[in-house]
């Protein structure tokens, strides 16, 4: 199991455990002295560890990242030095980042993942926290003049060489990728060589409507919520289902009603 899954543990058998509480106060905390905006947060599953977050007086989501990285190092038990890389993708494919731990397939496939919580929710409102020690770089860049044997090594590991000055870029993209050997490879171009599920420490999901984020969890993973937040949904589907059943009462009443005829000159 994920190590940082064994501390939700409590909070997902006791959702008043004074974890939870804890960290809502250091989050409220650290939101008055400015480090954070302020935001809520539900925590709906620990295998893997998924929270739901969402601003609290409406700002934008791209602000939230601050809280985001607060949240997640008080979960890992993490101090400044630990580096995260997070990854964002659309709710469509939270399923298989669930269950395998990311969301290509094969998970050792390359994917794109920033220190920047702000550039990953460019992507989507599925935000995946990754152990940055376990992810590699698909590039390795080393002198013309490297020895024969190092050089036939990573022509066997690497599908694309590209010269580049007095260096050779040797990448895990395919040649006719055009950001092989490019500032955006350099920066955001990764791969997971072990258990996907082992490097990712975490998932958020981030959007303005808290109701919204926990329908889309239930419907994008099967998964059952925890019992408060399960009676709390289904609360709101009910609302949500009345609203809807108004609206088209109203609308069948407008296209029912006569228009008003006109004289006939």
């Amino acid at each position: 199991m994920n190590p940082v899954g064994s501390i939700l543990e409590e909070v997902m058998e006791n959702e008043s455990s004074l974890l939870l509480k804890d960290l809502s106060k250091n989050v409220a905390t650290a939101s008055k002295l400015g480090f954070c905006p302020i935001v809520n947060f539900e925590v709906l599953s620990d295998q893997p560890i998924c929270l739901a977050l969402t601003p609290e007086t409406g700002e934008c989501k791209k602000e939230v990242e601050f809280s985001l990285v607060y949240i997640a190092r008080k979960l890992s038990n993490s101090d400044l030095t630990r580096k995260f890389l997070f990854r964002g993708v659309k709710l469509e494919r939270l399923e298989s980042v669930v269950t395998s731990g990311c969301d290509v397939t094969p998970t050792t496939a390359r994917i794109f993942a920033t220190d920047t919580p702000s550039k990953a929710l460019e992507y989507g409102e599925v935000i995946m926290v990754f152990d940055a020690t376990k992810l590699v770089k698909t590039f390795v860049e080393v002198p013309k003049s490297e020895s024969t044997q190092i050089l036939n090594r990573l022509r066997s590991e690497y599908p694309t060489e590209l010269e580049k000055g007095g260096s050779l870029w040797f990448s895990k993209l395919p040649p006719e990728d055009f950001r092989v050997g490019t500032l955006y490879e350099g920066c955001y171009s990764y791969y997971i060589p072990g258990d996907a599920r082992e490097a990712l420490l975490m998932i958020f999901l981030v959007g303005d409507d808290k109701h919204k984020l926990l329908s889309e969890y239930v419907r994008h993973t099967n998964k059952p919520l925890p019992p408060k937040l399960q009676a709390e949904l289904a609360d709101w589907e009910r609302k949500q289902h009345e609203i809807q059943i108004k609206k088209e009462a109203l609308l069948a009443k407008v296209r029912n009603r006569k228009s008003p005829t006109t004289s006939e000159i």
